[in-house]
């Protein structure tokens, strides 16, 4: 067998030299590869049967370094074996090149990448005078797309929320999808290259983003910088917090003994407002507000420590200053109440009598 394939690469390289003579200088040399399908991509070329020659590609010597087969530069087609399908497929000759350091290169092919030399379609050469340089190879693979997949992820579980997605490369947004804490994981195919996954938490959201990850083949990897090769498989996981709360409980105080009694309603559309620290009402610490329901409660969530550090945070009335009920008044323990968020999951009440003046 190995005699059959030796005749085969001699009978190739005699019979595809020009008819006509031409002088022979001894200042040059001869390159010699084979140009072939990395199926497996892993630049080593795993027997002719198994990852066939590429026949009919163009071998060049690239004289200007430009990575292009220039019309003036040497160059050649990769052989087609028909008498031996798949035995001399992709083999090459470059001869009579001049002898020096220089660049042999394949020219690419849409749809192709390569693999051998590692993601380079040319390789540097270092040729002697009459020497023939062999085993020149050149390997490629049939471009694959990567898969995406991102989850979104809420603790403690809400209502569905929803989050928009987007997708970059280079710099430009290709794509957006709109994911709730409840959908299945979202997966895209993409073509190799450089991308960037950010997410956008709904309006107004109580929500903070508590950590993102991207495993790029298991290797974690910055979510803002993914860099995608042919057949990856990168899962990006965004999860996000609810925070700690303050539940507000408010009721009219009718008899104004400062507890809540049967008889003594929720006050509903009752407008308090959140600040960092003791003290209220000071604007460059507003967090948040809300209103109280047809119960007279009001959940104000989304409160976090720094870094596991207790925070302080303080809870106002607005209402009972905007100039809409002026003759009435708090009853059981003062309008600025403050508490401590000590983790993430912190749940503080607080409840505030509120009297009409007689």
């Amino acid at each position: 067998m190995l005699k059959k394939i030796a005749f085969l690469m001699v009978f190739a390289l005699l019979f595809s030299f020009p008819a006509k003579t031409q002088a022979f200088d001894w200042n040059t040399g001869t390159v010699t590869g084979v140009v072939y399908e990395d199926l497996n991509g892993n630049a080593l070329r795993d027997g002719f049967r198994a990852e066939p020659g590429l026949a009919s590609w163009t071998v060049f010597v690239d004289a200007n370094n430009n990575g292009l087969a220039d019309s003036e530069e040497q160059s050649t087609k990769t052989l087609d074996g028909p008498l031996n399908p798949g035995l001399v497929d992709g083999v090459y000759w470059l001869r009579q090149v001049p002898s020096g350091t220089l660049s042999v290169c394949v020219e690419p092919q849409e749809g192709w990448l390569s693999t051998l030399p590692e993601r380079a379609n040319c390789r540097e050469i270092s040729l002697l005078p009459r020497q023939i340089k062999t085993a020149q190879n050149f390997g490629f693979q049939e471009a694959q797309e990567a898969t995406l997949t991102i989850d979104v992820v809420t603790t403690p579980a809400e209502d569905p929320q929803a989050f928009v997605i987007e997708l970059s490369q280079e710099g430009a947004v290709i794509e957006t999808v709109t994911l709730t804490d409840t959908d299945t994981p979202s997966s895209f195919s993409l073509a190799p290259g450089n991308y960037a996954v950010r997410q956008i938490a709904p309006t107004d959201s109580n929500l903070f983003l508590y950590q993102q990850s991207c495993l790029v083949n298991g290797v974690e990897t910055d979510p803002e910088s993914l860099i995608l090769a042919a057949g990856d498989s990168v899962e990006c996981r965004f999860d996000n917090r609810v925070g700690s709360r303050i539940r507000v409980a408010t009721f009219h105080d009718l008899d104004r003994d400062a507890m809540q009694n049967f008889n003594e309603p929720g006050l509903e559309g009752w407008e308090f407002a959140v600040y960092r620290g003791t003290e209220c009402n000071v604007p460059e610490n507003f967090v948040r507000q809300g209103v109280t329901g047809a119960d007279g409660t009001l959940i104000l969530n989304g409160l976090f420590p720094d870094e596991s550090i207790p925070v302080d945070y303080s809870v106002y009335p607005t209402t009972l200053f905007d100039g809409s009920h002026d003759n009435w008044y708090e009853t059981s323990g003062g309008n600025c109440r403050s508490v401590t968020i000590e983790d993430f999951s912190s749940e503080k009440n607080l409840l505030f009598g509120i009297a009409e003046q007689p």
